[in-house]
């Protein structure tokens, strides 16, 4: 401390007018009069498929900056871009039906998107919704998986096939909780 030496203002002999944080104006982000929902159906393969979730998010959301989308803001001190993607696929899982939703201020085509994603990641189908549309989470409610084997999968395939024969596959799940350990029984047929 002795040695350290405070230095307010700068070194020439007039130094600018300099406000201290408390007196920096923040500007005000106000609502626009008219928001539109854009909905996306992408794919996600080769690469992109080893992507994580978050990850995911943060490309996306690069890819606005970077796309210079008139993307609405949320409210507040930290404003950040309102979009919503879809339910994470599990990883390494490619997908043919991935959604993101886009809330925009101007109606213009957000396909520039997708020139700044990472590759594996091809848009689908573009659709304009209204405003209060029902969130992608509340609107997914199916999700269907094809399985393929890398090798020639014949002992995976012949211990599907007996597991399919049988009345039920009991699997017993154990759950910790605010009541200690339980265990449940799943049906997995």
């Amino acid at each position: 401390p002795q040695q350290i030496k405070q230095v307010v203002g700068s070194l020439s002999q007039n130094p600018p007018d300099i406000k201290l944080p408390r007196q920096i104006d923040r500007p005000v982000i106000t609502e626009p009069a008219e928001i539109f929902r854009a909905r996306i159906r992408y794919e996600r393969l080769n690469e992109a498929r080893f992507m994580g979730h978050l990850d995911l998010l943060k490309h996306f959301e690069r890819g606005i900056r970077l796309s210079e989308l008139p993307l609405s803001l949320s409210q507040g001190y930290n404003p950040h871009y309102r979009f919503a993607a879809g339910p994470p696929l599990p990883h390494g899982f490619s997908s043919s039906a991935e959604y993101l939703d886009l809330l925009l201020t101007e109606k213009t085509t957000p396909l520039k998107l997708f020139e700044f994603l990472p590759a594996g990641l091809k848009i689908v189908e573009f659709q304009w919704l209204p405003h209060r549309a029902a969130a992608i989470q509340n609107e997914i409610i199916e999700n269907h998986f094809i399985l393929s084997w890398l090798d020639d999968g014949v002992r995976d395939r012949q211990l599907l096939e007996e597991a399919l024969q049988q009345e039920t596959i009991p699997f017993k799940r154990q759950r910790r909780g605010k009541r200690g350990k339980t265990e449940q029984l799943i049906d997995l047929k």
